[in-house]
């Protein structure tokens, strides 16, 4: 009597990923996760700056920073969460929709309190870290999982970087610091289009 057969897959990842696909999940977590990086670090140039434009003190300009920090530790549990009930994928975009909504609120501030609340809107997007390597154990096959991990990780350690950089090149020349969030935001909407169309 012969049995059924049996289709044996592995406990993380599927059976038989489609490198075209995982190819273009890696492509829009890398490019996400380096966006996510850059408005992390990317006000530390601009302290000063702030100081003179607000009139205030270290001690009230550098929540612009905390602000953030913040706003992703609270989030970040939450979303991780939604992300299991409702897909991981939709919480990434609603992450990177708040950073582009907190880089404009950012680019158009007159005060100090409207910058941090725009900065705490931008620090949701730090929740797409544990979402994004979530999506990549679903997503790839279990020899995979650690290099496109390490990826994305390598991707936001550029990101991170290079927003200082050029922060400190752009407050070279300008007084204003609208045009680093105006940049933050097209590339948040670039990031949010790319997840879109390939983390499928």
């Amino acid at each position: 009597m012969t049995g059924a057969p049996v289709t044996a897959h592995t406990a993380a990842g599927p059976p038989a990923a489609d490198p075209a696909r995982t190819g273009r999940i890696l492509l829009a977590l890398a490019g996400a996760g380096m966006v996510v990086s850059v408005q992390q670090t990317l006000v530390l140039p601009l302290l000063p700056q702030l100081m003179v434009r607000f009139d205030a003190p270290i001690t009230d300009v550098t929540w612009v920073f905390t602000a953030s920090l913040l706003a992703g530790a609270v989030a970040t549990p939450l979303l991780s969460r939604f992300g299991d009930m409702y897909g991981k994928k939709r919480m990434i975009m609603l992450a990177l929709v708040l950073l582009v909504a907190g880089s404009v609120v950012c680019a158009a501030s007159g005060s100090l309190p409207v910058l941090i609340a725009g900065r705490a809107l931008q620090g949701v997007s730090s929740s797409m870290i544990p979402l994004a390597i979530g999506m990549i154990r679903d997503a790839f096959p279990r020899e995979r999982i650690t290099t496109a991990i390490g990826i994305v990780s390598a991707t936001m350690g550029v990101g991170g970087s290079a927003g200082m950089i050029v922060t400190g090149l752009i407050a070279a020349r300008t007084d204003s610091h609208r045009p680093v969030f105006w940049i933050t935001a097209a590339l948040g909407a670039a990031a949010l289009a790319l997840v879109a169309a390939c983390a499928r």
